[in-house]
């Protein structure tokens, strides 16, 4: 029950698109309750949902041979559309799992999980670093480097003004942007690689 869209509903209609984003948020979010509210008894439901969701995840959104995460799910087949969140989050995730592996002496599970957060970085590095130069009305210039939210085009995703308008974005070519909030993710990820591995190139990329 919802919205197909990001607007507000006419009536009830079936949802036939899973996003990879908000699983990756539900899976942290019930583990993080999981723990937090483990005096409340939580702990058995919002764990045992997590590892429902997780198995979801790890089956149905994850893309193999790109190495990273699809953007959701749609149509009974895969929305094979590239958002920077998926690789950041996916990292995010993917790290997550693997310390729950190693709580549990699973070291092989960890070291899968690890691969896969290298993978996704790996992913946002090579499809979404960007470089963003400026320059201030008093005439200072520089650049900011980071991540553009985008690669490639998606679908649902048009120029609203301009000349252009209605026509799809290529985000394969906007080179003059940075996303900071996309940014940031990826940085986050990194610190958490860093933090569980103590890869030294981890640890330069998070600064």
């Amino acid at each position: 029950i919802g919205s197909n869209g990001y607007g507000r509903p006419l009536a009830y209609e079936k949802i036939n698109w899973c996003s990879t984003e908000h699983n990756l948020d539900l899976f942290q979010s019930l583990i993080l309750t999981a723990r937090a509210f483990r005096d409340l008894g939580l702990d058995i439901t919002c764990e045992n949902l997590a590892w429902s969701i997780g198995k979801g995840i790890d089956q149905y959104l994850w893309d193999e041979g790109a190495g990273t995460f699809y953007q959701g799910w749609r149509f009974e087949k895969p929305d094979q559309g590239r958002a920077l969140d998926c690789c950041s989050w996916g990292a995010l995730y993917s790290l997550k799992q693997a310390r729950l592996s190693k709580e549990s002496n699973d070291n092989v599970s960890a070291d899968f999980y690890l691969s896969r957060a290298r993978r996704c970085l790996k992913y946002a590095d090579d499809h979404f670093r960007t470089e963003w130069y400026y320059k201030t009305p008093d005439g200072r210039e520089g650049r900011i480097r980071g991540y553009r939210p985008y690669d490639g085009k998606i679908e649902d995703i048009r120029y609203e003004q301009g000349p252009l308008a209605g026509k799809v974005i290529d985000w394969s070519s906007q080179n003059d942007v940075v996303w900071s909030e996309g940014t940031l993710g990826v940085a986050k990820a990194w610190e958490e690689l860093a933090r569980e591995t103590g890869d030294m190139n981890a640890k330069k990329r998070m600064q």
